[in-house]
């Protein structure tokens, strides 16, 4: 039998923290142990947190001594486990009570497995939308071509849905700087290894609410582009990081790093007719891995914001 290790940040999340952790101590498969990391709460957190830990030993809290941050909390958490697999879990969401079964079912001998989630209101009423919704994962490339859409698209592997294994930790720790979220760093090495999966079943609540450390009430809740010479250079960096990383030598990585240079050349263009022949070239190579579907949405996107001469 797998044993496994909930790592829980927590930060002021009084409000909604029992929710969770009554979610996570109700799983068909139990966790061997839950390893807390709170960021420095100056509300009840900590005094919950023990009442917990009273009635359930296996709960370890930490109690940091400045600031971390949310990413580096969660990298704390993590190297403080000792079981064979860790799930991630955020403060204020719920999860299903097959949460653990499903992911520990999938994950076989992936280094990563994630599941879905369905996106809630503060009341755990349903908004009626999926993370697979929001981010057209139906027809995104299959499983050895994540990370085309991870770079191209931006995220779609929440790290509150993930289980991994233990030794992949060893190898991508520490998470660099240029990337803002544990999530999107396991799910970028993950794919590098090609040794990533997803499954569709939902298996937590995502929790929507103002106070979310990662303002999750302010994301856009349907497909679109967010090619932009922001997210260019900020991917850019992020590939050079991996190429370092892992000493990769991947034609998928060098192509990305040529197309997203091609990108920044895209922006300094004024001949708008050139400037759609290139993009035309690049959207065919990118983004119709697996389907047609995308090119159409994006490229009437593009259009529309070099009307409004909006660098993209």
């Amino acid at each position: 039998m797998k044993t496994v290790s909930v790592v829980l940040c927590t930060y002021n999340g009084e409000e909604y923290l029992s929710q969770q952790l009554d979610s996570i101590l109700n799983q068909s498969y139990m966790p061997s142990e839950i390893v807390i990391c709170d960021d420095c709460s100056v509300d009840g957190t900590i005094e919950l947190l023990k009442q917990y830990q009273q009635l359930y030993p296996f709960i370890k809290i930490y109690k940091n001594a400045k600031r971390l941050g949310f990413k580096k909390n969660f990298e704390k958490a993590a190297s403080l486990c000792t079981k064979e697999y860790i799930a991630f879990a955020d403060q204020d969401d719920v999860w299903t009570n097959n949460h653990l079964q499903i992911l520990v079912d999938s994950i076989g001998d992936y280094y990563l497995s994630c599941g879905n989630s369905l996106f809630v209101d503060e009341k755990l009423k349903s908004l009626g939308f999926t993370m697979c919704k929001v981010k057209s994962i139906d027809i995104l490339p299959k499983e050895e071509k994540f990370l085309y859409p991870l770079l191209y698209n931006g995220n779609f592997f929440q790290g509150a849905c993930m289980l991994v294994k233990r030794e992949f930790l060893n190898i991508v720790f520490p998470i660099p700087d240029v990337c803002k979220y544990h999530d999107s760093w396991l799910a970028l090495s993950a794919s590098i290894f090609k040794s990533i999966t997803f499954t569709k079943d939902v298996i937590c609540y995502y929790r929507q609410h103002s106070s979310s450390i990662t303002a999750k009430a302010k994301r856009i809740y349907f497909p679109n582009d967010i090619v932009s010479s922001r997210h260019i250079e900020g991917n850019l960096d992020i590939c050079y990081v991996l190429c370092d990383r892992y000493d990769i030598k991947s034609q998928d990585v060098k192509k990305i790093i040529g197309d997203y240079q091609h990108y920044c050349m895209l922006c300094e263009m004024k001949e708008p007719l050139e400037a759609l022949k290139v993009r035309f070239k690049l959207y065919k190579e990118i983004y119709l891995t697996d389907s047609y579907l995308l090119f159409f949405p994006r490229m009437v996107h593009w259009l529309l914001t070099r009307a409004r001469k909006i660098a993209f």
